[in-house]
């Protein structure tokens, strides 16, 4: 993440925070989710943009906060959203139209990155190794 600039960071989350989170949506989030928000909770990284797997480019406004002193936080943002999103889709980053990018758990050993584009409810999967690659989380 050394080459990712992280505007707007939250603060640090510590781990039982982290913990309570994954207990809350009853899943395990991919290590290098929980890399980002321990460091930077809520931030804006750039570079941010992405692309599908079908070649649309997207581009992360910024990672929603975990805790409770954020209205838009990631356990808020996931309620509001809960019967809109598919089942098994959990948010956790925006852009600046109102769309999320979310965790797909529907299979637990293969967790993927989608966008959901709200207008349409439409699902996009995301190139994991270029969204990992940017973040500088590839391992």
């Amino acid at each position: 993440m050394e080459n990712v600039i992280w505007k707007y960071s939250k603060g640090k989350v510590d781990e039982s925070t982290l913990s309570e989170i994954e207990r809350y949506f009853n899943v395990s989030f991919p290590s290098f989710y929980k890399e980002i928000v321990r460091e930077y909770n809520g931030a804006r990284p750039r570079p941010n943009a992405f692309h599908t797997i079908d070649g649309k480019e997207v581009r992360i406004r910024s990672f929603l906060p975990i805790g409770k002193d954020y209205t838009d936080n990631i356990v808020n943002v996931n309620k509001r959203l809960k019967d809109k999103l598919p089942q098994q889709l959990i948010a956790f980053a925006n852009d600046d139209f109102g769309n999320y990018f979310c965790f797909d758990f529907k299979d637990e050993k293969e967790i993927t990155i989608v966008f959901w584009e709200h207008e349409n409810s439409e699902l996009f999967q995301l190139e994991r190794d270029g969204f990992l690659a940017l973040l500088g989380s590839v391992r």
